[in-house]
């Protein structure tokens, strides 16, 4: 069967879209399916990626398809530019080859419109939504209600899902009544297998550092963690690392984009995510999974969705964002109780892959392709 992969977020190799996609088609291929992934025009791929077939033919970002030109704004500033921004999306559409099934990985209003107003047939298709509904402002759920609205004629085909259990009561209450569900999909994130980690010496900030993810105060984090006595590793997903940061300090790695970063996430006995709490309500961290699987305990910012996975999974420590002191007391606190958060968090890895993986997720959708 071929399977078309359509994520037009999979711009660059920062955050999670390359990653996922990659994964997801590789396992999908050794199973002995045909995969098709189309992204951004904007994605250039990697040596790596030569034996994936990667079509760019997207032209919107749609990060950006926003009305307020920074902060927390709203997706559109009207719904003419959401059905602009949906038409054209229809329009590319047009591009890709007849398929088994679609899979958007990351999705978003404006798509699963334009996809319904775009084809009179559906495939099996697997939407799954990552961001709250209401993630840039409440204009956000107007939009999904509409998409939503739109897609009930296809509704037996459509299999529509999140990851983090907290988004799917905000986006059940926008469904209209009759055949559209809603399910929770496994997690396409592996890790490593664990080990026993026997103390706190290294503490790692991973990923696309922005200013979501604190980049305002990665320089400020660390100077203090390398004054408490730890080794920081930081890392870019970006092409470039950012070897500004403390340099000369041999207290500090750097590191930009690399290929395998549960292996980098291994070197680490916790990882700091001080992201942005308003943004992160709701919003899953690709990171945060890979280290839960990796069985890499977690210092994270509280009422977020990674504070629930924190404690869900019993896998790190939680701290308030009203305190600019909070991150380095959690991390002294995770010190002193280190055996104990350790042991906490190898089994914490081991349900977390009972669960969920990239074959779970594959599983997942043959299964429901083939019923």
């Amino acid at each position: 069967m071929h399977i078309n992969i359509i994520d037009p977020g999979m711009r660059t190799y920062a955050g999670h879209h390359c990653d996922i996609n990659a994964r997801v088609a590789r396992e999908l291929i050794s199973r002995g399916h045909s995969v098709t992934i189309y992204a951004n025009q904007s994605f250039r791929p990697k040596q790596k990626d030569l034996d994936l077939r990667i079509e760019a033919i997207f032209a919107a970002n749609p990060y950006a398809l926003r009305g307020i030109p920074k902060g927390i704004g709203r997706y559109f500033r009207n719904n003419k530019d959401f059905d602009v921004s949906a038409q054209q999306f229809a329009d590319e559409l047009a591009q890709i080859e007849p398929a088994g099934a679609l899979l958007f990985p990351t999705l978003f209003p404006y798509q699963l419109y334009g996809l319904c107003r775009s084809l009179k047939e559906l495939p099996p298709v697997f939407l799954v939504m990552h961001n709250a509904p209401g993630w840039r402002g409440p204009f956000g759920e107007e939009l999904w209600r509409k998409a939503f609205d739109a897609s009930m004629p296809f509704a037996r085909n459509l299999h529509l899902g999140v990851f983090e259990n907290e988004l799917f009561p905000e986006f059940e209450r926008l469904l209209p009544a009759g055949a559209l569900k809603l399910t929770r999909f496994p997690i396409p994130h592996d890790g490593m297998p664990p080990r026993r980690r026997t103390a706190l010496s290294t503490v790692g900030i991973l990923g696309h550092q922005r200013s979501t993810k604190g980049l305002e105060r990665l320089q400020q984090n660390v100077d203090r963690i390398t004054r408490l006595g730890f080794r920081v590793i930081v890392q870019n997903s970006q092409e470039t690392p950012l070897e500004e940061l403390a340099s000369g300090n041999p207290a500090v790695s750097h590191y930009g984009y690399i290929d395998e970063l549960p292996s980098l996430i291994n070197e680490c006995d916790a990882l700091l995510l001080d992201y942005d709490t308003e943004m992160y309500r709701r919003g899953g961290s690709g990171i945060a999974w890979e280290a839960v699987a990796c069985g890499v305990p977690l210092i994270v910012p509280d009422g977020t969705t990674m504070s629930m996975l924190v404690e869900h999974y019993r896998c790190g420590l939680k701290f308030g964002q009203d305190d600019a002191e909070a991150p380095f007391k959690a991390l002294q606190e995770a010190k002193e109780n280190y055996d104990e958060l350790a042991g906490n968090v190898l089994q914490a890895s081991e349900k977390f892959r009972s669960i969920h993986g990239t074959k779970k997720f594959v599983d997942f959708l043959l299964a429901r392709i083939s019923s």
